[in-house]
């Protein structure tokens, strides 16, 4: 099982060369067509992939748009979090990331 940053995620499309995956912390970065190219010339199969969810809260969302200045998302998600329930609520979010299983062939 593989998991990585996904370049055709919906995130990286709205974040563009902000997104938050884009860092010190990967030396490459992929999609599902590159993995396949990759599982092909290593000898795998990919069996299962998809999206990954990770679960946070607004304030972080927040916080991680602010610091990447996107000022209409980070102020639109700002006022949703204001609302008192909504601020305690961890959200299942697709980040960007996603997984495959692969197979040895």
């Amino acid at each position: 099982m593989i998991t990585t940053p996904n370049t055709d995620s919906f995130s990286a499309k709205i974040m563009g060369k902000k997104w938050l995956h884009y860092n010190n912390e990967h030396l490459n970065y992929f999609n599902i067509k590159s993995m396949r190219e990759l599982s092909k010339r290593t000898g795998f199969k990919i069996i299962k992939y998809g999206n990954l969810l990770k679960t946070m809260r607004l304030e972080y969302v927040y916080f991680q748009m602010k610091e990447h200045n996107r000022k209409f998302l980070s102020n639109f998600i700002k006022n949703i979090n204001n609302a008192p329930l909504i601020s305690k609520i961890d959200f299942p979010i697709f980040s960007g990331d996603f997984y495959l299983i692969l197979k040895k062939i």
